[in-house]
């Protein structure tokens, strides 16, 4: 449809929005709507997503804005964008839009290595991540930090799969390691024979119950987290929600690492 028709759309269902919030008389939201106006909606929302992006690039060439408001301003995108792939949007494959590359022509970002006018080099066009936890371990951190740092300064949030599916390999490959489980032992199974009472090889809790949430917490990790992104791509994870798996991996790891192993104190 021409750019004029997608608009009189958009504000159409803005509008339909609108009175069913009006007529809602809970706290619970409901309303019937076609795949098409999903997709739609969906479009909208991406294509006002970038708008904003544009414009918080062109914010962050203000010589003297804080950080602190970059940050802000990256965890609201973020969240944004989240919702624009939860439910019945995230499968939903946006509508092809006539104005789908709006940019705003008088809004040229610093690049990375750009000059101020001080002479320093500037380099805060991407948003502000790494810097919000501490990783620990040092094979995560030669591993999967230099991939999130790259995909998300390339904007290849397609690829942050990728850094998941290695944060949970070198959870996998040390936790084989210090229970001397086989090579053929992965995943769900090897959590179980590292840490499962009544008799794991990785004493973690002498208190019965703590060893096996110990063990649920690993093969839920294993078993959600790991699985999703071994056997399929998902193209949807934001910086700061891998960031956050990195984190948990972390966690693990040390746990792990801390365990004391069966027949020796």
């Amino acid at each position: 449809m021409p750019a004029g028709q997608e608009l009189r759309h958009t504000r159409f269902i803005i509008g339909r929005i609108e009175e069913s919030l009006e007529d809602q008389t809970s706290y619970i939201f409901g309303m019937s709507v076609t795949h098409g106006w999903v997709r739609f909606v969906k479009s909208v929302a991406l294509l006002y997503l970038q708008y904003l992006r544009d414009k918080r690039a062109a914010i962050a060439q203000r010589p003297r804005i804080l950080v602190s408001i970059l940050e802000a301003m990256d965890q609201r995108l973020s969240t944004f964008e989240e919702k624009a792939n939860l439910g019945v949007f995230r499968d939903a494959a946006p509508y092809p839009l006539i104005i789908n590359n709006y940019t705003l022509a008088d809004m040229k970002p610093i690049s990375d290595g750009e000059a101020n006018e001080s002479g320093k080099t500037v380099n805060r066009f991407g948003p502000v991540v790494l810097e919000s936890i501490e990783i620990r371990d040092l094979d995560l951190r030669k591993r999967c930090l230099d991939l999130l740092a790259q995909f998300r300064e390339d904007g290849q949030h397609d690829r942050l799969d990728t850094v998941v599916n290695e944060a949970t390999r070198i959870l996998e490959d040390r936790l084989r390691a210090l229970s001397s489980a086989p090579a053929t032992c992965i995943g769900v199974d090897l959590s179980k024979y590292a840490l499962a009472p009544p008799s794991p090889r990785l004493i973690v809790s002498d208190v019965s119950s703590e060893q096996e949430a110990a063990h649920l917490l690993f093969r839920g990790v294993f078993g959600f987290i790991r699985n999703s992104v071994h056997h399929r791509l998902i193209s949807t994870l934001q910086p700061e929600r891998v960031l956050q798996i990195v984190g948990m991996v972390d966690y693990l790891l040390f746990i792990a690492d801390g365990a004391r192993r069966e027949g020796k104190p």
